[in-house]
């Protein structure tokens, strides 16, 4: 990989990466499912690999659990078609998350709205569009504001 990118990454060094112990870094990989790759006495894991430990982390460090992550994760495979958006009525996959709880970044909610992500980043902590409440929350992945999501006739 001429650009830079990581090909793989040691297993040893991921404690050291998020400053975890061992037995922690071991608990996130089998979380995932990932199983390590072993070339002589050494394991490693892939780029993509990496990347779900990193997204993982980073999900932990700002708030969440590993089983929010999880679930967030299953509900993104499953409601994902090959152009990025869902095959599943949006207003649907709106209901599942307010009923869930799941919290969605403004990136999520554009395309199930099919609006620019920018238009959502200029309300302030809460907006209504569609049948839903949308409250601010924090932030997620990759520094994407989160956002709850209500049914209006739940509020």
């Amino acid at each position: 990989m001429g650009n830079g990118e990581i090909d793989r990454f040691p297993v040893s060094q991921l404690p050291a990466r998020y400053i975890l112990a061992r037995s922690a870094v071991y608990t996130r990989l089998k979380a995932l499912g990932v199983r390590p790759q072993k070339i002589s006495n050494r394991a490693y894991v892939n780029a993509e690999q990496l990347r779900w430990m990193d997204d993982l982390h980073q999900f932990i460090q700002s708030g969440g659990t590993t089983a929010e992550f999880l679930e967030r994760r299953r509900w993104r495979q499953a409601n994902t078609k090959p152009s990025g958006l869902s095959s599943e009525p949006s207003a649907d996959l709106l209901e599942r998350a307010a009923r869930n709880g799941w919290l969605l970044v403004t990136s999520e909610i554009a395309d199930l709205l099919n609006l620019p992500p920018s238009s959502i980043q200029k309300y302030d902590d809460r907006f209504s569009e569609a049948g839903f409440i949308f409250t601010r929350v924090g932030y997620l992945s990759q520094g994407e504001i989160a956002w709850r999501v209500s049914d209006v006739e739940a509020a």
